[in-house]
């Protein structure tokens, strides 16, 4: 399957990595961290285009809330036939395929750099921008927010808001060889400094 095709091992780990991220976000780094581990990228060499597909459709049709282990995500991939605790289709029938919005490689990188600042900042201090959705309700909740304070998701509405506008200026700013990463990060800490900055005035 073409879609993990890289030019090397490294590049192959990081494309799993940026998948199992859209899956399990901030239980993933708290978990294994940004970056795929040394153990991980080895384990994902050892993997072809056909094991990589069926490990990760079994890993979403196990209906799991957390990231799988190595061992257990070697095993989705390699075991030959049907897994008896992991269905190898969905449990309902299967609906035709949506069309959504495309995310560009931009918004892909501000997505990531938002989830980690805010990972940062969250675990040195839990309730800086307000009381987060507790576990127990966002599993049983069908609601995105669950029980998160009308603070949390205000303030974590600014931050998305200037994720939004460094992805606006890196478009406007990119040429044939990208952006320089000073540009990026000097762009960066302008629009968080921004969106703390109007944080700190809504909390007056």
């Amino acid at each position: 399957m073409a879609e993990w095709s890289a030019n090397n091992s490294a590049d192959r780990a990081n494309q799993v990595w940026e998948r199992l991220l859209g899956c399990f976000g901030a239980s993933l780094i708290s978990k294994f961290g940004e970056e795929p581990p040394q153990e991980w990228a080895s384990g994902i060499s050892m993997l072809n285009d056909y094991q990589l597909a069926q490990g990760m459709r079994r890993m979403l049709y196990s209906g799991k809330g957390h990231p799988p282990t190595l061992p257990e995500f070697m095993k989705l991939c390699r075991t030959v036939g049907h897994l008896d605790d992991v269905p190898d289709r969905p449990l309902l029938p299967a609906l035709p395929a949506l069309e959504g919005p495309v995310i560009g490689p931009w918004e892909m990188l501000g997505n990531r750099r938002l989830l980690k600042y805010v990972t940062i900042h969250v675990s040195a201090n839990p309730k800086r921008y307000g009381r987060p959705a507790s576990a127990d309700r966002m599993k049983a909740s069908q609601e995105p927010n669950a029980d998160a304070s009308p603070e949390f998701v205000r303030n974590v509405q600014m931050l998305v808001a200037m994720k939004n506008r460094w992805v606006e200026l890196m478009l406007a700013s990119a040429t044939e060889d990208g952006v320089p990463i000073k540009e990026q990060e000097d762009c960066w800490d302008g629009c968080m400094k921004q969106a703390e900055a109007l944080i700190a005035e809504q909390s007056v």
